[in-house]
């Protein structure tokens, strides 16, 4: 009978384990037959950032339920908010400190400071949502769910009143969005930039 291949060898035959440089796998050869392992200066692959989850539980629900109590009942008024915008726009970054009472954190990295502000047009809630993550900043599908949690009406950056970045130190910017707490006829939205740097933030199922 005739054979229909190459004749096989042994796994454990002696030459199979010569073959194998006694026992070490074989390095793959290029044309010439060098070796085309990996030079000694090659550099190593970049690693990707473990992204963060949102986690809103009944611990999480029952803060921000507290927290829009009490931005309600301490409202910014209007003299406070003109003279942030002037200070912002001379380049003064407002203290670490600043909005420490509107402000929690909610697993696993984020942090959320919500207001209700005396705007031209009327009261307005403000959230700013943040990221602890150096040169990244909260990924919109994270926002989306927090807005919602804060009682937003747009689950977006199409707001009734404004969206924008803000530098907050470590290479880090947060997401500022203001909506009317009563709609207006008009939008102006501060539309983002295409090349920040997301976190890329699935809200968990306890979302």
């Amino acid at each position: 009978m005739s054979e229909t291949g190459p004749k096989q060898e042994s796994l454990f035959s002696t030459a199979a384990k010569q073959s194998r440089g006694r026992g070490r796998p074989a390095q793959p050869k290029d044309e010439q037959g060098a070796s085309a392992a990996a030079p000694d200066n090659a550099e190593p692959a970049p690693v990707t950032p473990r992204p963060l989850f949102l986690y809103i539980g009944p611990a999480e629900t029952a803060a921000i339920k507290a927290l829009i109590e009490r931005a309600r009942e301490h409202p910014v008024p209007l003299s406070q908010v003109q003279r942030r915008a002037a200070e912002l726009k001379r380049g003064i970054r407002q203290p670490a400190s600043f909005n420490r009472e509107f402000t929690i954190k909610i697993p696993q990295g984020f942090t959320a400071t919500y207001t209700h502000e005396e705007q031209p047009l009327g009261m307005t809630r403000h959230l700013s949502i943040a990221v602890d993550r150096p040169g990244r900043m909260p990924h919109p599908v994270a926002v989306g769910w927090l807005m919602r949690e804060f009682g937003f009406r747009a689950a977006g950056l199409e707001v009734d009143g404004a969206a924008w970045l803000e530098d907050i130190g470590n290479d880090r910017q947060a997401i500022n969005l203001v909506e009317h707490l009563v709609p207006v006829g008009s939008a102006e939205v501060l539309w983002l930039d295409d090349d920040i740097v997301y976190d890329d933030a699935e809200p968990a199922e306890e979302c």
